[in-house]
């Protein structure tokens, strides 16, 4: 359960990371 919910936290963190660059171009 723990990794579970620690995937989903670096899955969350890529896809704000990706949309955080995207703004930046």
């Amino acid at each position: 359960m723990t990794i579970f919910l620690f995937d989903n936290s670096l899955l969350y963190y890529n896809i704000i990371g990706n949309e955080i660059q995207q703004a930046k171009m």
